[in-house]
């Protein structure tokens, strides 16, 4: 840790929380640096205002052609890239 200190790699956290760190030993013999953030998912602000999913947001428009055409688009280059479908089509 004081090589890493005096390299300006890492510095000194002023945060109210941490996370516990080590270093693992590789089949080379480098270290690795390892960081368990678990105990932060308990004091994370969970965002109040999330991103919608596309298919709700259509939804929302209404049964426009404009609207449904573009959603149909959008699916259909989802679906060629995953190799299925983002929604069920009614």
């Amino acid at each position: 840790l004081k090589e890493l200190l005096e390299a300006d790699h890492i510095r000194p956290s002023k945060a109210p929380y941490g996370a516990p760190m080590l270093f693992q030993k590789k089949k080379d013999g480098l270290l690795r640096l390892c960081i368990d953030y678990q105990a932060l998912n308990k004091v994370t602000i969970k965002n109040k205002y999330p991103i919608p999913l596309i298919a709700d947001l259509f939804d929302q428009l209404g049964p426009s052609t404009l609207s449904r055409w573009i959603f149909e688009k959008a699916t259909t280059k989802c679906a060629s890239r995953r190799g299925m479908s983002q929604r069920q089509r009614a």
